[in-house]
C-alpha cells in the first residue's frame, strides 16, 4: 500500500468520525433540552401569575407544567374550574381552553 494513500484514508476516516461525534453531541443536547416537567406556581413567570390572579381570582391552580422545545419554553396551567391556560416564556397568555 502506498503510504500517501493510507494517510488520505486515515484522514478521511478521522473526518467521518468527527462528523459522527459532532452529530451525536448535537442530538444528545437537543434531546435533553426538550421535554415537559412539573413546576410550582411560584416558578411561573410573574406576568402569568398576574394574569391568573386577575382573571381567575376564585380558582386554584392544580397543575403547572413547563414544556421545553429546544431553546423555547411554554407553560401549561390547569385550574380547578376546568380551565387550561398556556403561556409563552415571558408569561404572556397564548391559549385558553375549558
Amino acid at each position: 500500500m502506498h503510504p500517501r494513500k493510507h494517510f488520505k484514508t486515515t484522514k478521511e476516516t478521522m473526518k467521518h468520525i468527527s462528523i459522527i461525534i459532532a452529530a451525536a453531541a448535537i442530538m444528545a443536547l437537543t434531546l435533553t433540552a426538550c421535554g415537559e416537567k412539573a413546576i410550582t406556581a411560584e416558578d411561573l413567570p410573574k406576568a402569568a401569575q398576574k394574569y391568573i390572579d386577575q382573571h381567575f381570582p376564585e380558582s386554584n391552580i392544580l397543575i403547572v407544567k413547563q414544556d421545553r422545545d429546544g431553546l423555547s419554553k411554554t407553560y401549561e396551567v390547569k385550574l380547578d374550574n376546568g380551565m387550561e391556560l398556556e403561556f409563552d416564556s415571558d408569561g404572556a397568555i397564548v391559549d385558553v381552553d375549558n
